[in-house]
């Protein structure tokens, strides 16, 4: 029993939403159409019998008393089945379950879209620092742990620093992430937990002067970046605010190695935010359309009956 009730439950939220979108789909359609089986005239609440005309207070089809009865008018019909409100309230409803799937389709199409035009690589980005004390920093985010090429072990992030004397310098982000040093080959022990006081050590160790304003906010810049993309490897340091650095575009080395440019950033954003903008329109239009419906039903059956055509002698 226990997988039957599981599937009951997990399909549940489901069902609600579904349920609510019938509900709020009758609530339109009632607003907007008029009664099939309904009276053409008024007629006694109990039997739908026309007593227009009528010169007695009881009813002659079935006899009741029509001040306790009442009488029923289309208008009053069209009235009970539905209101502007529940009709509105399920439009709303609708246009807002319409919007979420979108929202959700399009986020899954921008994964599949970077996971493909990433994978399986490491990206790169090279970052030239504005301080001018260096030459420039390379950066890799393999997309889950990696062995490195360089050192052997396994890594989350890696930062290469390409000094103004043209040598480099390596530092690895190991999966518990600490910070090792690599060099020639051989990755040092820990030098620390990931931090920017961290990598302020390690850039004076590799002989750059962190007393400068400059560089010192360069460290720890590299140190926010690396935060990042060892918790979100998806994220481009493009999308970042990196002020210390002149970023250049993300690349992908593999088999499907492409460039994630910023402009591809700016489309899904545009797209994302185009969904909404879409909806309101859709709502506006979609509510006036009812409205003027509604009133054009009313006055329909507001209007006066036509006499009936006169006789034809035999």
């Amino acid at each position: 029993m226990g997988g039957p009730v599981f599937l009951a439950w997990s399909f549940a939220p489901l069902t609600i939403l579904v349920v609510i979108a019938a509900f709020a789909i009758r609530a339109i359609w009632v607003t907007i159409t008029p009664p099939r089986k309904g009276v053409k005239q008024p007629s006694c609440e109990k039997c739908k019998y026309p007593v227009s005309g009528l010169t007695t207070l009881n009813c002659p089809e079935c006899g009741n008393d029509l001040r306790q009865t009442g009488i029923i008018t289309r208008p009053m019909e069209i009235r009970r089945r539905g209101g502007l409100g529940g009709a509105i309230l399920g439009l709303t409803y609708l246009l807002l379950c319409g919007s979420g799937m979108s929202m959700l389709l399009l986020g899954g199409l921008t994964a599949r879209n970077f996971a493909a035009s990433s994978g399986p690589s490491i990206g790169t980005t090279l970052l030239t620092p504005l301080s001018g004390a260096y030459a420039s920093i390379k950066l890799e985010q393999p997309f889950q742990a990696t062995t490195s090429t360089e050192s052997g072990a396994a890594y989350l992030a890696a930062v290469q620093v390409r000094l103004a004397d043209g040598s480099a310098r390596r530092l690895e982000v190991a999966p518990s992430r600490r910070c090792v040093s690599v060099a020639d080959g051989v990755a040092s022990a820990p030098i620390g937990s990931l931090s920017a006081a961290t990598i302020a050590d390690w850039f004076t160790t590799i002989g750059l002067d962190c007393t400068n304003t400059a560089v010192a906010a360069e460290a720890d810049a590299v140190a926010r970046i690396l935060d990042i993309t060892t918790i979100t490897p998806y994220t481009s340091p493009s999308q970042m605010s990196v002020s210390a650095f002149s970023v250049g575009p993300t690349t992908f080395a593999g088999a499907n190695a492409t460039t994630y440019s910023q402009n591809q950033t700016v489309l899904w954003t545009i797209v994302a935010w185009s969904i909404p903008v879409v909806f309101i329109g859709l709502w506006v239009i979609l509510t006036l359309l009812i409205v003027f419906r509604r009133r054009k039903l009313l006055r329909e059956a507001d209007a006066p009956a036509p006499p009936p055509a006169p006789a034809v002698p035999a």
